[in-house]
C-alpha cells in the first residue's frame, strides 16, 4: 500500500468571508520574488487590477502594510 501525500491549504476567514486565500498568498510570494505587482499578477495569474485590489485588502487587514508601494516597484515586507 503506497502512502498518499497530504496537501494543505491555508485560508484566513472573517465573518465577512475569506480574507487571505491561497491565491493571495501566492500573490504575496510572487511580489516578494519579482518586486513587481504587474509581474506577480502574471505569475498567479490575476489581472493587474485584481492584484492591486487584493494588495489593498491585505494591507488593510494588517496592523502594518505587508506590501509597501513605491513608484514602479512593490516590495513585500516581512512581518516584524
Amino acid at each position: 500500500m503506497s502512502a498518499s501525500p497530504f496537501i494543505a491549504h491555508l485560508s484566513l476567514e472573517s465573518s465577512v468571508g475569506a480574507e487571505l486565500t491561497q491565491t493571495r498568498i501566492r500573490l504575496l510570494e510572487a511580489i516578494a520574488a519579482t518586486g513587481s505587482i504587474s509581474q506577480a499578477a502574471k505569475r498567479v495569474p490575476l489581472s493587474y487590477k485584481a492584484a492591486w485590489d487584493a494588495v489593498d485588502q491585505i494591507n488593510n487587514l494588517s496592523a502594518q502594510p505587508l506590501v509597501a508601494r513605491s513608484t514602479g516597484v512593490a516590495v513585500a515586507a516581512a512581518p516584524g
